[in-house]
Formats: C-alpha cells, structure tokens, sequence
C-alpha cells in the first residue's frame, strides 16, 4: 500500500511538471506571420524598401511584408528578399538604427540600387 502511495505521489509530481513545461512551451511559441505583421506595421520606421531604397507602395506596387526572426521587414519587391537573407543583419541594423532615430529612409540602402538601375532586380525585371 505504502509502495502504491509513493507511485501515485510520483506520477503525479511528474505529471505536473510536464504539465508545466507544455504550459511553458506554448507560452513560449513564436508568433505567426500575420500577428507579427499586424503589430509591427503601425511603427515601422521606413518609408523605402530598405535594400533598394525605393518607395514602398510606389511605382513597384504593393510592398511585400516579410518576417525574418520576429522582425518585420518591408520590401518594393519579392526580388530584394534574397538580397536580404544574404546579409539580413545588416539591414535588419538599418532598420534598427531608423526607428531610433525616427528616419524616414534608410541611410545605408545602395546607391542606384533602385528598380531604374539595376539592383534587387537585375535592371528592372522584377520578380513580383
């Protein structure tokens, strides 16, 4: 009887820290894209695409919303998103730096990197 005791006190510690964990797990869980979107939109501090520098919702269309690790990103296009993930700390940096400073543009994006010149888009054939 005294063993049976023991047995059931143990599963049910067990029992509760698993219980604890799975709790803590979906505590813990990333959020989805769009929840990210909805909330980082309203203070995103650029008004440019931050690879090629060009208008966001300009002559490119729409901007193309991306999440890269918690953070949103805002392109002119679906062509700068791999020049992004080639070096996203670098524009993930200048986004940074925007919002602390409360910037319009990013400072930093490459010259005549724009949709005219070539760029994100290899001259303007553009991936959208």
């Amino acid at each position: 009887m005294r063993t049976s005791v023991l047995r059931l006190g143990g599963a049910m510690l067990l029992g509760g820290v698993l219980l604890w964990s799975a709790a803590s797990v979906a505590a813990e869980a990333p959020k989805d894209d769009a929840t990210v979107i909805a909330e980082q939109l309203p203070t995103y501090p650029l008004q440019t695409c931050v690879v090629s520098g060009e208008k966001l919702g300009g002559e490119m269309g729409k901007p193309v919303n991306y999440v890269h690790q918690g953070h949103l990103v805002r392109f002119c296009c679906k062509g700068c998103i791999k020049q992004f993930n080639a070096d996203p700390a670098r524009f993930l940096k200048l986004i940074d730096d925007a919002a602390a400073k409360g910037a319009a543009a990013p400072k930093d994006a490459k010259e005549g990197s724009g949709h005219s010149g070539g760029g994100c888009c290899g001259g303007g054939g553009c991936s959208r």
